[in-house]
């Protein structure tokens, strides 16, 4: 984590629950407005109104998320992310995969060839809200 932004730990049973366990051995998971864990499951998307699919979240398609931030409206945010594959789709030769990006490394490099690009990037202030 230190060297990339990111790390990926094999091994874990692929069962419910297991995810938040492993995570509470590396610090206190807090809970938000979706509870202490959050479910990313490809739902059928219908047209079908009374079928009530949430096709308003990216999470709840078989569509690729692009690189994003999480909860970057909260306080604290966000320390670190867990993702854990418990099933993959194993009729489609397409998706399962993650993107990561270390933004640490990005503002580095921001930093270093763009002096003061940087400056206005550390030194103004974004506000972050969410939105339902």
């Amino acid at each position: 984590i230190v060297k990339y932004g990111f790390a990926v730990v094999r091994g874990l049973p692929a069962a419910e629950g297991v995810c938040a366990k492993f995570a509470n051995l590396l610090g206190v998971i807090r809970a938000t407005n979706w509870g202490l864990v959050f479910n990313v499951e490809n739902k059928a998307v219908s047209k079908r109104a009374e079928d009530n699919v949430s096709t308003e979240d990216i999470a709840y398609t078989n569509l690729g998320i692009p690189l994003h931030v999480d909860n970057p409206y909260r306080e604290p945010a966000p320390g670190y992310q867990l993702l854990h594959c418990i099933t993959q789709d194993t009729q489609s030769t397409e998706g399962g995969m993650n993107t990561v990006a270390d933004g640490y490394y990005v503002a580095s490099t921001i930093r270093e060839q763009n002096p003061e690009m940087f400056q206005t990037l550390s030194t103004v202030p974004i506000a972050f809200e969410y939105s339902d």
